[in-house]
């Protein structure tokens, strides 16, 4: 009886865990739970034996597509915030060619492309600038429709020579409890990935949607594929 009263007061101190986790590894074969802007840009395709999302659009001038899905995360300030995803992108990058992943937004693809008030954090190539660095940044939109970009952060890879045009980057991104992030890539496997960055951002984050958006030149589009698209882990920390 003593050995289980014993029990009972430890475990009445530790703290359990709740997960929250959204995961699209396209398997289905369909884009139901996605809004794009414009529509009819994406598609699914398969990568050797695995089903990834595509940019399928032949489009005559330049343009910049969006993709998003919709996530419900009931609190992450206690948590810990994991995104893992893959990308290649078979056209050299450049001011006017590139990617990002829309981590986490307040608004959709929608939305972003009409350029309504929003907020969001990306991490991408060439978001901002040129110089095919794998980088973090915010962007505010205000209501009339004037944006506003600051960089986070910035990584030690170089797209173009690091992960080129014919290979996927594995992508791990992570903010922890207390505001600090991480990055890491690989050019082979999510168990192959190495910390290749680290930044304290503790501002509040936009939550309700996640997803791609890629801008490219006439001659650039449909060059862009990610797989395991944004899988978002949240274990919440819930104190007994």
């Amino acid at each position: 009886m003593g050995c289980r009263l014993l029990l009972l007061a430890l475990l009445w101190g530790v703290p359990s865990f709740s997960f929250c986790q959204f995961n699209d590894d396209f398997s289905k074969g369909n884009l139901d739970t996605w809004t794009q802007s414009p529509s009819n840009r994406w598609n699914t395709t398969f990568d050797s034996f695995n089903l990834v999302l595509h940019h399928c659009y032949d489009n005559s001038t330049a343009g910049r597509d969006f993709i998003t899905s919709k996530y419900t995360v009931p609190s992450y300030e206690n948590g810990r915030l994991t995104w893992r995803f893959r990308v290649k992108h078979g056209y050299a990058p450049s001011s006017n060619n590139g990617w990002a992943v829309i981590l986490t937004s307040d608004a959709d693809a929608a939305q972003l492309s009409r350029s309504s008030s929003s907020r969001c954090l990306v991490v991408g190539v060439n978001f901002s600038g040129s110089d095919d660095l794998l980088k973090v940044w915010e962007q505010n939109t205000s209501s009339a429709g004037s944006k506003s970009v600051k960089m986070i952060a910035s990584s030690s890879l170089n797209w173009e020579t690091g992960i080129g045009t014919e290979s996927f980057g594995y992508i791990k991104v992570v903010r922890n409890v207390n505001g600090e992030w991480s990055i890491g890539y690989s050019k082979s496997s999510y168990t192959e990935v190495k910390q290749i960055a680290s930044f304290s951002y503790v501002n509040p984050l936009p939550t309700g949607h996640l997803g791609i958006v890629y801008w490219y030149t006439a001659s650039a589009d449909k060059n862009l594929w990610v797989g395991t698209t944004t899988k978002l882990i949240l274990p919440i920390r819930i104190l007994n």
